[in-house]
C-alpha cells in the first residue's frame, strides 16, 4: 500500500567546492568596472549569487555571466569611494572566501602631479635632480624611468620628502638622449614621457691658426668643432 510513490530527486550541491578567483579585484575605482571569476567545477547544479553593498549598505548592480559551463564572470562598478561587501553564495550556501571587503578609492587626478626643476640639458658626468609632487594626486605610488636611446635604465635615486612629494637624481654618462617616464599607480602623468638631452661642452674643440699673422684690430677667425657635444646652440 503506498506504491507506488513519487520522489523528488535533488541535485547534490557542495559550496566548498567553489573558488573565487580575486583576480580583478585590486585597485578598485570610482566608476570602473570590476571583473573577477568564480570556478564552479565540482560544486554540482547550484545557483551562484554575488551582493555587492556599499558602506551605506546600498546596493550595487551585479551582473553574472557564463565564461564556459564551470566558470562564471561577475561583474560591477563602483559609485562611491570607501569600503565595499562583496559576498558570494552557491545556492544559497556561503563559499570560501565569499566575503571580500574592498577599499574603493576615488580616480587619481594625474593632472594635479606637478613636475618642476627638470633640466632638459643636463651636463655628462654631473648629476641633476627634479622634484617630483603628488601631493594632490590621490596617491605617492610613484616610478621613475630614465632610459637611453637603446633602452637601458640608468640609475635613479629617489628620496621621500614626505607629504606626497619626491626628490630624483641621476647622471648622464653620454649625449645619448634620455626619455624620462613618470608613472603613479602605472599610469603615466601628463608630463610623460619627456625626452631629455644632455649635453657635453667638454666635447667642444676650438682651433686658431696659428701659422697666420693676426694684427691688433683686425677679426680673429676661429674654428670651433662641436662633434661629440651634443645638440645645442653656441
Amino acid at each position: 500500500e503506498g506504491c507506488p510513490f513519487h520522489v523528488d530527486v535533488v541535485d547534490d550541491v557542495d559550496p566548498l567546492k567553489v573558488k573565487i578567483l580575486t583576480k580583478g579585484l585590486e585597485n578598485p575605482v570610482v566608476g570602473k568596472e570590476i571583473k573577477f571569476a568564480a570556478c564552479t567545477v565540482g560544486a554540482g547544479n547550484g545557483d551562484l549569487k554575488v551582493t555587492v553593498v556599499d558602506e551605506d549598505g546600498q546596493p550595487l548592480k551585479v551582473t553574472i555571466g557564463d565564461i564556459d559551463p564551470d566558470n562564471k564572470e561577475v561583474k560591477f562598478t563602483p559609485e562611491h569611494a570607501g569600503k565595499h561587501r562583496v559576498s558570494v553564495t552557491w545556492s544559497g550556501q556561503p563559499v570560501p572566501d565569499g566575503e571580500i571587503d574592498l577599499e574603493v578609492k576615488k580616480p587619481l587626478d594625474l593632472t594635479a602631479c606637478i613636475l618642476s626643476d627638470v633640466n632638459a640639458n643636463p651636463l655628462v658626468g654631473s648629476p641633476t635632480h627634479f622634484t617630483v609632487d603628488c601631493s594632490k594626486v590621490g596617491s605617492d605610488d610613484l616610478k621613475v624611468e630614465i632610459l637611453n636611446s637603446n633602452g637601458d635604465p640608468l640609475q635613479v635615486t629617489i628620496d621621500n620628502l614626505g607629504s606626497g612629494r619626491f626628490n630624483a637624481s641621476y647622471t648622464p654618462m653620454s649625449v645619448d638622449p634620455l626619455k624620462l617616464n613618470l608613472k603613479i599607480e602605472d599610469s603615466h602623468l601628463p608630463s610623460s614621457p619627456t625626452t631629455i638631452q644632455p649635453i657635453d661642452p667638454s666635447k667642444i674643440i676650438v682651433k686658431l691658426d696659428n701659422d697666420k699673422d693676426w694684427k691688433v684690430g683686425e677679426p680673429v677667425e676661429l674654428a670651433v668643432d662641436i662633434t661629440g657635444a651634443g645638440p645645442g646652440q653656441l
